[in-house]
């Protein structure tokens, strides 16, 4: 394992619990599309992460 997929673990450890925390109910514009997933940084900004093409976006 390589020190870059380490990180990614880490980081996909400690945000699991406040993504999840994110309901789609309680969004107004609906659920994400498939592979989709909604995370908060370290400053409680949501992004977004695309798991189809292993990118993240704002």
């Amino acid at each position: 394992r390589n020190q870059l997929q380490g990180a990614m673990q880490q980081f996909n450890q400690r945000y699991l619990y406040s993504a999840s925390m994110l309901s789609a109910e309680n969004d107004p514009l609906g659920p994400l599309p498939p592979g989709w997933e909604r995370r908060v940084d370290s400053n409680d900004r949501v992004y977004f992460v695309n798991h189809n093409t292993k990118t993240t976006q704002w």
